[in-house]
């Protein structure tokens, strides 16, 4: 069996998930694709790193993520992997190594609020200067000043 063309795709999941979807392919987010017959597995690097397993059975596809998606079709994630998939003979799946240049408003712009929430989240949770240079970006104050981050540099 083929894996789902796109309009096939579209009609495994809800409107959003679809545009989430398409978005977070586009960014390249998907990772670590590997397709073997009917079944592929991939990492999809979001706002944390989700799990997707897809097996085509019967006409059927079954697809399971590690991410806590509990509504109505397949998750943004699963959508991503699956035009992975589709365009695979086309383009290059998430070569980390490729020298693009990314438009980065438009990337920002295209983002759903709650994803960039939570990617800043994720990022200032990891990283105590970043998360010290967002306090001061907004006005708080870091316990740092500027002596100390021109010692850094």
């Amino acid at each position: 069996m083929d894996y789902p063309t796109r309009d096939e795709i579209r009609s495994l999941c809800t409107e959003q998930s679809f545009e989430r979807g398409v978005n977070d392919y586009q960014q390249e987010r998907v990772q670590e694709l590997d397709i073997d017959g009917c079944e592929s597995r991939s990492t999809v690097r979001v706002s944390n790193y989700y799990d997707v397993a897809i097996d085509l059975v019967d006409d059927t596809v079954r697809s399971r993520c590690s991410c806590p998606y509990d509504y109505a079709g397949d998750c943004k994630h699963v959508i991503a992997v699956l035009l992975a998939v589709d365009e695979r003979d086309t383009k290059t799946v998430s070569d980390p190594e490729r020298d693009e240049t990314v438009n980065i408003d438009s990337v920002i712009e295209q983002t759903a609020p709650e994803d960039l929430r939570a990617f800043l989240r994720d990022i200032v949770a990891e990283d105590r200067d970043i998360r010290d240079r967002f306090v001061a970006f907004v006005g708080e104050d870091t316990a740092k000043t500027v002596y100390d981050y021109k010692q850094e540099i």
